[in-house]
């Protein structure tokens, strides 16, 4: 701008000296022209006054300097007198002669086809008809301008140099108020009140500064969803890779690194073979770079993950690829213990049924004795106790397992004393027919919670305490705190290899006698997730052949 400002000055400042000197010479020229015409025509009227008194035409000649020619001609343009030479030429076609005769004077300018040299002539009708004519040649007026050049040189320079002076300087007025605002501009909020800057320019700050707010509040908009988006991406639990068209990793959040191991990595350069040399992980991968959604299972650690990788796209073009690595080990483990459960269903479903519907059959066919029908009847009642009993645990634990979860807690004030007695009462028939003895101790334990669950889990601790003790002389000590309760018993104990699985659905140590003693194996499964809806910790301590002591703290 600053460049421009100066260019246009000083072509301004070329264009106003040239057209100084032009009308500068011009003026000098007008007016030393005019000059000679007054002088000329003074010359000639001191001429036409002193004729009268002359005797001959030849003392003209005393007139005539040597720079003025005088010249004395009849109406009809012959010459009477020449100071300079005496012609025959006629002049009445010359301007100033038709002139002079015309309107009593005349004046002309003419150049010299030998001399090159303009001419001055003026002419008076003097009161005898004749005219006199005066004329001088313009050598000396060259010799006044050739004398004038060097100063017309001189002011011209001077006035373009005086031009350059005051246009750099008025140029960096100027532009010093545009400089200022662009040097501070961070701080164009407060210049808007300076007197250096312009009034034009305060509607254009105006709307730099409202841009300005605007610009930051966007910036921060895009910072604050950026520092978002990575905090999202650096907690996730999920990995992420983002990789580039040569598989240079560009992103990788923390769950990554702890995924595959890896420590800290200079991005867009570390290759995904610094993550993982795996062919599948490769393999995966390339299929994305190939624009095609992809996934694998692999094993990392005794984890199983999940690697889904797919293309990323922008503006139709594909400029990466986005990979999410997923930890799906208890989504295997829980459809492995789903297929298993539906297994152990089906397996204890029928197994039960199967005998009665056999027993029924042998019935119907009339093929058992009369004093077996008592016996077979049992068993077949036997069977249906055990399959409805299955039925009802089965339905216990898909309602602990569903979404109302909540509504099966249902709380109400409980107290687990009275709860531990009722199932000791209800247990005891059972127990002296195993020669078990079964005793409740402690103090009240009142908490909000739903009796029938807290009852079922209480029932199924002091099932499995009767049901696994000893033949004769077995005891079942219930105790409860103030929250807590325990039941320990003297039966056959655990193996510590099983220790681990008794809480899961249908796992049993010793298959042959849960079988013979009736268990469903869902009993521990029932109390682990009662215990999980109420936030309760199960401790267990067991040792084979001497007794099992499970403590459940609330």
């Amino acid at each position: 701008m600053e460049g421009k400002i100066n260019t246009q000055l000083f072509i301004m400042g070329l264009v106003s000296a040239v057209l100084v000197s032009i009308i500068t010479l011009f003026m000098f020229f007008n007016t030393f022209q005019n000059q000679i015409n007054a002088d000329l025509k003074a010359d000639a009227e001191i001429i036409a006054k002193s004729y009268e008194y002359l005797s001959e035409n030849g003392d003209l000649q005393d007139f005539a300097e040597s720079s003025i020619r005088i010249t004395l001609i009849r109406s009809d343009g012959s010459v009477i007198f020449d100071s300079e030479k005496m012609s025959d030429e006629n002049h009445i076609e010359r301007d100033e002669i038709k002139n002079a005769l015309e309107n009593g004077e005349g004046y002309s300018v003419r150049r010299s086809s030998t001399t090159n040299i303009n001419t001055y002539y003026y002419a008076i009708k003097l009161s005898n008809g004749n005219i006199l004519r005066v004329a001088k040649d313009a050598d000396a007026l060259n010799s006044m301008f050739t004398s004038l050049l060097p100063y017309t040189i001189f002011v011209f320079l001077a006035l373009l140099i005086l031009s350059l002076a005051i246009g750099s300087i008025l140029t960096k007025k100027i532009i010093k108020p545009i400089t200022k605002l662009s040097e501070s501009v961070d701080d164009i909020g407060s210049e808007i009140d300076d007197e250096d800057i312009y009034p034009e320019l305060v509607p254009f700050i105006t709307e730099i500064i409202a841009q300005k707010r605007e610009i930051r509040y966007q910036l921060g908009k895009v910072e604050r969803e950026k520092n978002k988006v990575a905090a999202i991406i650096q907690n996730m639990s999920e990995g992420m890779i983002l990789l580039d068209l040569d598989k240079n990793v560009l992103l990788m959040n923390e769950a990554t690194k702890k995924i595959f191991d890896v420590g800290e990595i200079s991005l867009k350069h570390d290759s995904l073979l610094y993550i993982s040399r795996d062919k599948d992980v490769n393999d995966c991968v390339d299929k994305a770079l190939e624009g095609e959604n992809s996934s694998i299972e692999i094993m990392l650690d005794g984890r199983i993950y999940q690697i889904i990788a797919n293309p990323v796209a922008s503006h139709g073009e594909q400029i990466g690829v986005i990979c999410l690595i997923i930890d799906i080990t208890e989504k295997k483990e829980i459809e492995s213990m789903r297929q298993e459960f539906t297994a152990n269903v089906s397996h204890e479903l029928k197994t039960p049924l199967t005998s009665i519907s056999g027993y029924a059959e042998m019935i119907e066919a009339g093929i058992v004795k009369e004093e077996d029908i008592k016996n077979f009847a049992g068993r077949i009642r036997k069977e249906s106790a055990r399959l409805l009993s299955l039925i009802s645990d089965i339905i216990l634990l898909s309602r602990l397992d569903d979404s109302q979860r909540e509504e099966a807690v249902h709380k109400e004030t409980v107290d687990l004393l009275g709860i531990a007695q009722k199932c000791a009462d209800e247990i005891s028939v059972q127990a002296e027919k195993q020669g078990v003895t079964v005793t409740v101790s402690g103090e009240n334990c009142i908490m909000n919670g739903n009796i029938t669950l807290l009852t079922e889990l209480i029932q199924n601790l002091c099932d499995n305490a009767v049901r696994y003790n000893r033949e004769k002389d077995g005891r079942v000590d219930i105790t409860v705190g103030k929250n807590f309760i325990d039941v320990k018993d003297t039966g056959i104990g655990i193996p510590p290899e099983h220790r681990s699985r008794i809480f899961e659905r249908f796992y049993r140590v010793d298959k042959s006698r849960s079988k013979e003693r009736g268990g469903t194996g869902l009993g521990l499964a029932i109390v682990k997730h009662i215990c999980e809806l109420y936030n309760a910790k199960i401790e267990l301590k067991s040792t084979e052949n001497f007794g099992t002591e499970i403590k459940v703290i609330f």
